[in-house]
């Protein structure tokens, strides 16, 4: 008993001498590197922002390096609280200066990206409405700005990415329509979709826009049926209708035919039966529809109310 007492005693640690302490320091955060910080949870998106922007506008780095940045911050601007934090990150005046770069490609995605940024988004579209009416505003031109971008003398891709960005802003939001209208952008819509060298895609998605349109709003769909009538739509229909049969460009030609009947259902003062009968290569180009494999790029809706009156 005696050599198990001396053997505890002499095998038992004190923390004063070679037992290890049970705290430890705590590490000073202040002294850790940033870097590992953001690797392991990762920079805010603010900061992607800001550095996606920075990318953007540095010369010294080649078109690769920028198009990756406009890819992250079209993803970026795509959440709607990022987007409303591109005003307070400054980053919406130099967006909207790009949308003059002497770069086509700057142009097209500065204009993807607002478009974006205004998608289904009340607040930016305020704001681009805002910098239409006060120029002096950062950033200031709103569709002044855009609506140059569709031009003869553009290249299709800003052309598309122009349109991208006005159908989002005008879409759901009144006012961004009625100033696309006193700017006279439906003309110069009108204009691309009559150019023989512009893309069928392009041409495409302007009969869609413009169908939509009157379709998704009651509240306005009149007044821009009424518009379009004074710009001569229906005019152009009547004349690219049988064009586009004839060159076998079914996707358009479904949309045609789309924006042809939104436009009857919305304007008290037209009869499509009446359109018809008034323009026999119109009615010849119906007829042949019906009569040939063309019917079934034609959507149903749409194909539904024209078999109603043959």
């Amino acid at each position: 008993m005696d050599k198990l007492l001396k053997w505890a005693v002499l095998n038992s640690a004190t923390a004063n001498e070679d037992a290890p302490a049970t705290t430890q320091p705590r590490p000073d955060h202040q002294k850790l590197d940033p870097a590992i910080i953001d690797h392991i949870l990762g920079k805010d998106e603010s900061v992607l922002m800001r550095e996606a922007m920075a990318v953007i506008q540095n010369p010294n780095l080649d078109w690769e390096a920028k198009e990756i940045a406009f890819e992250d911050l079209e993803l970026l601007v795509s959440h709607i609280d990022n987007a409303n934090n591109l005003v307070p990150l400054q980053l919406w005046g130099p967006l909207m200066d790009l949308l003059q770069d002497p770069d086509p490609r700057m142009r097209s995605n500065a204009a993807w990206i607002l478009g974006t940024s205004l998608q289904n988004n009340p607040k930016a579209q305020r704001r681009f409405q805002e910098d239409l009416a006060t120029p002096m505003v950062e950033g200031g031109g709103g569709l002044l700005r855009v609506l140059p971008l569709l031009q003869a003398d553009q290249p299709v891709a800003v052309q598309d990415k122009a349109l991208f960005c006005i159908s989002a802003y005008v879409r759901q939001f009144p006012p961004g329509l009625q100033q696309l209208i006193e700017l006279r952008g439906l003309e110069m819509l009108k204009l691309v979709v009559e150019d023989p060298a512009r893309a069928g895609k392009l041409k495409r998605r302007i009969y869609f826009f413009l169908a939509t349109l009157l379709n998704g709003a009651d509240t306005y769909g009149p007044t821009l049926a009424q518009r379009l009538r004074k710009d001569r739509y229906l005019e152009l229909l009547v004349e690219q209708i049988p064009q586009l049969l004839e060159a076998g460009e079914l996707d358009t030609l479904d949309h045609a035919l789309r924006l042809l009947v939104a436009l009857h259902d919305h304007d008290a003062s037209l009869s499509l039966a009446k359109t018809l009968k008034e323009n026999p290569a119109l009615w010849q180009a119906i007829q042949k529809i019906g009569q040939s494999p063309a019917r079934d790029g034609i959507s149903e809706d749409v194909w539904d109310k024209i078999k109603s009156i043959l």
